[in-house]
């Protein structure tokens, strides 16, 4: 989950970003889904808005509880990151390589300017590619792009005990309730996951405005259909 800072709108931090992991042998995959932040949902005992409003009413327990309940499954295992982490964290790997579309700038007013092509971006530079939109919707499938562009440079340098030891030697990067061995056993067998392919699911809906605030009513197919590829991995 990718927080982002409240300051600037006199408030405590929204979930930016929330994607969900599950790793899954059988079917030789990991599978991310991806929740656009505007998703109007029920949040446990706080009632109907955007699931970004979760983290800021009660951390990231509550946002926890809210997927559970919106896809009836079990969430094991929770990770936080805020926007300086995340641009620690792809500093320390060594930034992200990936394709950034030539108009990319002109398109989202970006200033000052990514670098376009086949680039590396630093970490700042990773922060406005994975957050600039016209649409949460379009800036949802560009951050699954990120992710598997991540996922692929990870698998490639092998970099995976350095990503771990990185964020216990950090605690300020990630906060999570995964165990620090718990996190090296990971990163130790982590080659076993090396021939897993990284699936993504979008998750369809329509654009609304409800009492003035911009939302996302969220597929009831397609609620069903996480459960599904969740609960029986």
């Amino acid at each position: 989950m990718l927080i982002d800072i409240g300051e600037p709108y006199n408030r405590r931090p929204r979930s930016d970003t929330i994607m969900i992991y599950s790793i899954q042998p059988c079917k030789n995959r990991i599978l991310e889904v991806s929740i656009p932040r505007d998703s109007r949902v029920q949040i446990p005992d706080h009632g109907v808005m955007n699931i970004n409003r979760a983290f800021e009413i009660g951390g990231a327990s509550l946002s926890e509880k809210t997927v559970e309940q919106l896809f009836n499954v079990r969430i094991h295992r929770v990770a936080v990151v805020d926007f300086a982490g995340f641009t620690k964290l792809i500093d320390a790997i060594g930034g992200i390589t990936l394709d950034v579309e030539e108009e990319f700038n002109e398109k989202y007013n970006v200033h000052p300017p990514l670098p376009t092509g086949r680039v590396t971006l630093n970490g700042q530079q990773a922060l406005v590619y994975v957050r600039v939109r016209r649409s949460d919707i379009e800036r949802v499938q560009r951050q699954q792009q990120f992710v598997h562009a991540l996922y692929e440079q990870i698998k490639a340098k092998k970099a995976y005990l350095t990503l771990a030891n990185f964020i216990l030697n950090n605690p300020d990067v990630i906060v999570t309730n995964f165990s620090n061995s718990e996190l090296l056993n990971m990163a130790k067998n982590a080659n076993r996951y090396a021939s897993y392919k990284l699936e993504t699911v979008f998750l369809r809906g329509k654009a609304a405005t409800i009492d003035g605030l911009s939302t996302w009513i969220l597929s009831e197919e397609d609620i069903k259909n996480v459960h599904e590829m969740l609960s029986n991995p």
